[in-house]
């Protein structure tokens, strides 16, 4: 089934660039321009270079080289600034791009292999937490600073969100009416110690209740909930109140320095550890001098190898989606291309392009 699942999605990015107009950005062009002129449906493929910050207002397919990708007939990463899906782009897709924070405000949003900031759902158009209706979003295979999944009893309201296979430099703030999945990620990827309010941090007020939340397979290197109130990263507290309650959190990988029986009170079926240099490949030394996001591939003996629901692995490098090193977008892409500087009158122009998929 999970294959099958990749099958169509293929398919139908394959029968998007064949049935949608296809435009093509690169350096010196002004990408908010050309997407203001796009149809709906359109799908922008953008080149390296740096374009600034950029609103969707309508559906758009946004495609990127990947971020740190050589493999490529032009090398180099898409740069963008702040990414704000506003009113008006449900059903947009962003993938293969650098960007700073990304903020999400409307329903059916894809945000898929991206180096990024701090991913928001449930902001407005005018940058507001809390205030947005959210629902339908697809957060993937991202590299990302932090997630922050915020709604407000009135109007705001994020639900069937599905947070898989990222992973996170710091943690993530959950808050409000909000339902869904959080399930394949590593959370304090870059193991820096500067992890804010921990890598899992629940907010409350008590007329505001998390709805529904499956937390499963992940990996916190430092892990706190509490009230309205940010703690340090290093706390040994850690406390489940009972306004989050239906949320499931099972089968993740726990780093919690004193560990303590409060913690398997309140969160059974997961395996705390306390030495994290086991866990990868790439810390806290890098023999293998392994990019930034290989580094957090797992160790031939981590502990969170198997350690997931049905015995897959935990993080982001593991289930059936696994993390995609450098954002390479699911799109085949050409890494080479050959074309004669000069043709003779009335000559064959002999082009030589070669391109693979990418799962």
């Amino acid at each position: 089934m999970n294959n099958m699942k990749k099958l169509l999605f293929l398919l139908f990015i394959t029968y998007s660039l064949n049935a949608q107009t296809v435009r093509r950005v690169i350096l010196g062009m002004n990408l908010q321009t050309e997407m203001n002129n796009a149809t709906v449906g359109d799908i922008i493929m953008v080149e390296a270079g740096n374009y600034g910050a950029i609103t969707f207002t309508k559906q758009l397919t946004l495609i990127g080289p990947g971020y740190g990708n050589s493999q490529t007939a032009t090398p180099g990463s898409a740069i963008l600034g702040i990414v704000s899906f506003n009113s008006g782009s449900s059903g947009s897709l962003l993938t293969g791009f650098q960007t700073g924070d990304i903020n999400v405000s409307t329903s059916n949003i894809v945000v898929m292999r991206n180096y990024c900031g701090t991913i928001k759902v449930g902001i407005n158009d005018a940058a507001n937490f809390w205030q947005a209706i959210s629902n339908n979003v697809i957060i993937k295979q991202n590299f990302a600073t932090r997630l922050e999944i915020l709604a407000s009893s009135s109007p705001g309201q994020v639900s069937n969100f599905s947070v898989k296979n990222n992973l996170f430099s710091t943690g993530f703030h959950l808050e409000g009416i909000i339902s869904g999945e959080i399930i394949n990620n590593t959370f304090d990827a870059n193991l820096n110690g500067t992890t804010f309010c921990g890598s899992l941090f629940f907010e409350y007020y008590t007329s505001i209740n998390i709805s529904s939340v499956l937390i499963k397979n992940n990996i916190f290197t430092n892990l706190y909930t509490g009230g309205f109130t940010c703690v340090s990263s290093n706390t040994s507290t850690l406390e489940l109140y009972s306004n989050i309650t239906q949320t499931i959190f099972k089968n993740n990988i726990i780093h919690l320095t004193p560990f303590n029986g409060q913690v398997a009170a309140n969160f059974p079926f997961n395996l705390s550890i306390s030495d994290l240099n086991t866990l990868y490949q790439g810390y806290p030394n890098n023999p293998n001098v392994l990019a930034f996001d290989a580094r957090n591939q797992l160790a031939a003996n981590s502990p969170a190898k198997g350690t997931g629901e049905a015995g897959t692995d935990c993080g982001a490098f593991g289930g059936d989606e696994p993390y995609v090193l450098s954002g390479v977008p699911y799109v085949p892409s050409i890494y080479e291309l050959k074309v004669p500087q000069t043709i003779g009158q009335n000559g064959t122009l002999n082009i030589q392009i070669k391109a693979k998929t990418n799962n």
